[in-house]
Formats: structure tokens, C-alpha cells, sequence
């Protein structure tokens, strides 16, 4: 059961909450079915990556709701730590001996992945960090956006609602970076970020807004206009205001690798 998006070389999905039900392992047919709601388990409703991951999110147990630019503080680390032990409690009252072959590959693969999240969510500087020059969330978001599917009038919701809020999420991130820096930990320079030309942004998405069939002609015609002026106006600004946020940050990382940084080592 594929539960990530990947674009390029980032895990889009950096930190995935759990929403864990009280559901009691018991036969192979429960663990049939307890696989079956494991995304519903995974994935908070308004993730970002719904869009990539479901083409009916409610087929798997989700009501459809305005998307967020994926963060995650401390907090939430600590959270999914309680919540991964919490599912892998659910996971082992299951007898694996009663399990057939392709319920022990699915059980396997669930454990093992589930293990090595845990390893990682002790370095929260470490780990989590959205920037980068070239394969960082910033970087990839116009392709990411460019590939957004428009299904229905809340999936355009959601998509302008991206737009509206990448400056105060691209803070978010600034704020973390500064934290990162503070510990040593964080990006060896801080750039000036450019979203570049963001030209084929506007046409990819109102090319997908002419074809929806649940718009009425006036709708397409302002939601085109909302679309060129949210990417002109929010989406390109915010990556201004990224590269001046970075550019106050005092760098304190050295150049020798994760190796020297504090608890480097450990996390790799």
C-alpha cells in the first residue's frame, strides 16, 4: 500500500500525523481490514498530499477538506512518536503466524516502516527542514502546484488556499531555520530564494479550470482571474519575502558535513 508522494528527490510527506481509532486487531480478516483503514490512520484529512495520493479521498475513509502546505513543529514530533508506538501496540496483537503470505509481506512492511520513523523523530532540528537550494519544499512547490489536480470546486478551494498562505507557511519555515541555526544544525548558507517565472503556472491552471465541467462559464472566467492574481500577487511575493527572512539569519553551520553537527552521527 503506497502511502507517499514523492516529486523529485524530496519526500513530500515529511511528517504524517496519526488519527489512530480503537480498533482491536484480531484475525487475519481484521488484519485485512486494519489495513484497509491505515490511511485514514496516516494521513491528516488536510494534507497536502491528498491531492497526489487519492483520486476519492472519501472511498478511504476522508471528508474532503481545504489543503495545507505540509509543517511540523516539535510538538508534532512528539506526538507521532506516542501515536507510531501506539499503532504498533495495534500491530503486534495480531497473531503474524495466522497471517497469509501476502498478510505477513503487508505486516513486514508496515513494522519495518513504522520502526524507522520512530528512529528519526528524536532529531527534530535534524530532521525536519523544508528549505534547501535545490531539492527543498520552496523549490519544488511551483511544480508541485503545477501538477495540483482540480476534480472538484473544493479542490480549487484548496489550491487557492495554497496560494493565499505559502508567505505565512514559507515564515514558518524561516522561523524553524533560525532555530536550526541557533543549534548549529541547519542549512550550511542561507539563500536568496526566486520562484522564477511562474508564467506557466497561471496557464497550467486555468487550462485545468476551462476543462472543469462542475464551473459555469462566469466561474471558470473569475476563478482565471483569481488564479493570475493570487500567483502575481501572494504566490511570487512570498518567495521575496522567503529570501529576505533568510538573508537576516546568522549562519552558524560549519562545512564539514552532518558528521560534525551535534548529534549528527547519531541521526544519520
Amino acid at each position: 500500500m503506497n502511502l507517499f508522494k514523492k516529486a523529485g528527490t524530496i519526500l513530500v510527506t515529511a511528517v504524517m500525523v496519526l488519527q489512530l481509532s480503537g480498533c482491536t486487531p484480531g484475525s487475519p480478516e481484521d488484519f485485512d481490514q486494519f489495513l484497509e483503514e491505515l490511511p485514514a490512520k496516516l494521513i491528516s484529512a488536510d494534507n497536502f498530499n491528498m491531492n497526489y495520493l487519492f483520486n476519492d479521498p472519501e472511498k478511504y475513509g476522508f471528508e474532503k477538506e481545504i489543503l495545507e502546505l505540509p509543517y511540523s513543529d516539535e510538538q508534532d514530533y512528539k506526538q507521532s512518536k506516542e501515536e507510531i508506538n501506539h499503532l504498533l501496540s495495534q500491530l503486534s496483537r495480531f497473531d503474524y503466524n495466522r497471517l497469509n503470505e501476502e498478510q505477513k509481506l503487508n505486516y513486514d512492511i508496515l513494522k519495518d516502516y513504522l520502526q524507522r520513523s520512530l528512529l528519526t523523530l528524536d532529531y527534530f532540528e535534524l530532521d525536519n527542514s523544508y528549505l534547501g537550494s535545490f531539492i527543498g519544499y520552496q523549490a519544488q512547490l511551483p511544480m508541485l502546484l503545477n501538477e495540483f489536480t482540480i476534480n472538484d470546486k473544493t479542490d480549487l478551494e484548496s489550491y487557492f488556499h495554497i496560494l493565499e498562505t505559502t508567505e505565512e507557511t514559507f515564515l514558518k519555515y524561516t522561523d524553524m531555520e533560525r532555530q536550526r541555526q541557533e543549534k548549529q544544525v541547519g542549512m550550511e548558507q542561507c539563500e536568496n530564494f526566486s520562484s522564477g517565472d511562474n508564467r506557466f503556472l497561471i496557464d497550467g491552471m486555468n487550462q485545468k479550470i476551462a476543462a472543469a465541467d462542475f464551473l459555469t462559464e462566469q466561474e471558470k472566467k473569475e476563478a482565471m482571474e483569481q488564479n493570475a492574481n493570487l500567483v502575481n500577487n501572494r504566490f511570487v511575493p512570498a518567495y521575496q519575502v522567503l529570501g529576505e527572512a533568510l538573508s537576516k539569519i546568522e549562519v552558524k553551520s560549519s562545512d564539514l558535513g552532518l558528521a560534525a553537527k551535534p548529534e549528527g552521527k547519531e541521526y544519520y
